[in-house]
């Protein structure tokens, strides 16, 4: 933390660490929720390996400036990842159609909650870095990838189960 901020700052600081925190926290949570509602196994376990990557990097947002960084968690391989399952399942016939903006099974809206979520908490991050806060800036574009394979994972089950637009 530089050491010529104001207490009065360095709460504000605090302030808005704390609330990317639980936006992240939040999203966590319904990703969980949407995981326990889903009846596809495939993507349950797609997005059980997402949120605990959430979970760690949580853990960077949540630790004071100046402090180590995870960098583990920040390693292009959790990128890759990321990237590699949203061409996967942009690949599946029927996954890019037109139409279905209305969530017809309850994992799928489920889903877009998580996904409105991961936006939100992507422009908190996006803020934080913007106000001089080392490393995270990567959490920001994870969590935009993030918000395009939550939507893919909504189109995927929606297409499986035989939902037209």
């Amino acid at each position: 933390m530089r050491s010529y901020l104001t207490p009065s700052e360095r709460a504000a600081e605090s302030r808005r660490r704390t609330r990317c925190c639980t936006v992240v926290d939040e999203l966590i949570s319904h990703i969980g929720f949407a995981r326990a509602i889903c009846p596809d196994r495939e993507v349950r376990k797609c997005i059980k390996a997402f949120q605990i990557d959430l979970y760690k990097l949580g853990a960077v947002i949540a630790a004071p400036t100046g402090a180590k960084k995870l960098e583990a968690v920040t390693c292009p391989v959790v990128m890759d990842n990321l990237e590699t399952e949203i061409h996967r399942i942009k690949s599946v016939p029927g996954v890019l159609r037109e139409g279905s903006l209305f969530w017809e099974l309850p994992a799928a809206a489920a889903l877009d909650v998580a996904r409105t979520i991961s936006r939100r908490a992507e422009r908190l991050v996006r803020r934080l870095a913007g106000e001089g806060e080392p490393g995270i800036t990567f959490i920001a574009v994870y969590l935009n990838r993030l918000t395009e394979l939550l939507w893919l994972l909504s189109r995927l089950l929606e297409s499986r189960h035989g939902v037209n637009s």
